[in-house]
């Protein structure tokens, strides 16, 4: 039932190690492994994440904010650096005014309103009504179902809101403005529980189980059904956890995922910011980077989605994706007068796989001459999962 994700769940393994940054395993394979049991973390949503997770909520039109507290990378990755770092006193602003601004979109027509709240009526809604939107609305925010306690909290802010304002909907903007900034959005929470079938060890809870599914497949936030099985106890349960995984790699929005997942392995956000003395490399542009990062990732969602390949086609392919600026770059024809289309490298180019594009070759090189050694580096410690020593 996972064969259609063969190339993913190789590269899922991987995942596992990047997340929860266990020891580093002996260079030496005779030894045996000496792996530590991941600590409960929090980690911190990116901004890429933070931005899906608005526009599932609240819909594609809202305007995602433009300033909020930067990505940390530890190790080369934002899967560990997320797990890290916290937020600065200018990131805890930042995050309020954009839950206010945010909250302020969603509530701002009055088609809007009848989408969050159908038991709307005009400017006057009953206090049930106000309490029915938190139970039923914030189990997506936070991607878990909420305490009394808390419900009782977020309605009491907005009828207190909406009193001293004299208008109902400013009042509940305050309501979905403090969800937005909770910690319980911006995080994501894995504390586990006792595992019932192991006395003494824990387990990820059904609803962590599902962040941690929607965010490695789907880069976003779990969808409505997601959290349906989550509270059935289906994510617990090897047969449960198969079938939602199976549906969500039939999503369109495994795209993202899989764009995030290798987007972050491969290092491949530094060629934003490729820089290349033109001089040396005539090809040298500012499309350049981004045009190479798009041609990896699209080789990579044509193995998954087209070929069921594995990690090793990734190596071996000799199927890629070109513009003209990349097709001039390496010396070939151009399949396509206007953005990027299949290429098959003749068997005599001497090309194959990642290790032959430019993204690779650019991205671990210096601004005025190759590096073999950049490369080997990468060789060795992305994909060997060897750790590199300090020079003496």
């Amino acid at each position: 039932r996972f064969q259609s994700a063969g190339f993913v769940l190789c590269a899922l393994f991987l995942a596992s190690c990047a997340e929860d940054s266990p020891k580093r395993v002996s260079d030496d394979v005779r030894e045996p492994l000496d792996i530590e049991l991941p600590a409960p973390v929090l980690r911190r949503l990116n901004q890429a994440q933070y931005g899906r997770a608005v526009h599932d909520l609240l819909g594609e039109d809202v305007v995602l904010p433009t300033s909020l507290e930067p990505d940390e990378r530890i190790d080369g990755l934002r899967a560990i650096g997320s797990a890290v770092t916290t937020i600065s006193p200018r990131g805890v602003e930042q995050y309020e005014q954009a839950a206010f601004d945010l909250a302020a979109q969603a509530l701002d027509t009055k088609g809007e309103r009848k989408r969050f709240l159908p038991c709307l009526q005009d400017n006057d809604f009953p206090d049930p009504c106000i309490e029915g939107f938190f139970r039923d609305f914030g189990p997506r925010v936070w991607r878990r179902p909420l305490t009394d306690l808390e419900v009782d909290r977020m309605t009491g802010i907005s009828i207190r809101a909406g009193g001293l304002l004299g208008d109902a909907y400013e009042g509940l903007e305050f309501g979905l403005a403090a969800m937005l900034q909770s910690p319980n959005f911006l995080f994501r929470v894995e504390l586990g529980e006792p595992d019932p079938d192991a006395p003494g060890e824990y387990r990820f809870t059904d609803y962590e189980m599902a962040t941690r599914l929607s965010f490695l497949l789907w880069d976003t936030i779990p969808d409505a059904e997601l959290l349906q099985a989550a509270s059935r106890g289906d994510l617990t349960d090897a047969e449960g956890l198969e079938e939602q995984v199976d549906r969500m790699l039939s999503d369109d929005r495994v795209e993202d995922g899989l764009r995030a997942y290798f987007t972050d392995m491969f290092s491949l956000y530094s060629l934003d910011e490729l820089n290349k003395d033109p001089t040396v490399f005539t090809h040298m542009s500012p499309e350049v980077g981004p045009a190479a990062r798009e041609e990896t990732l699209l080789g990579i969602l044509h193995l998954v989605q087209d070929q069921d390949g594995d990690f090793r086609d990734l190596l071996t392919t000799r199927t890629t994706f070109l513009d003209r600026r990349l097709s001039s770059i390496y010396g070939v024809p151009a399949p396509l007068w206007d953005g990027f289309g299949m290429t098959e490298w003749p068997k005599d180019h001497g090309r194959r796989g990642f290790l032959g594009q430019v993204s690779f070759l650019a991205g671990h090189s210096h601004a005025v001459a190759s590096s073999p050694t950049l490369r080997g580096k990468f060789i060795r410690e992305v994909l060997l999962c060897h750790m590199i020593p300090a020079p003496p």
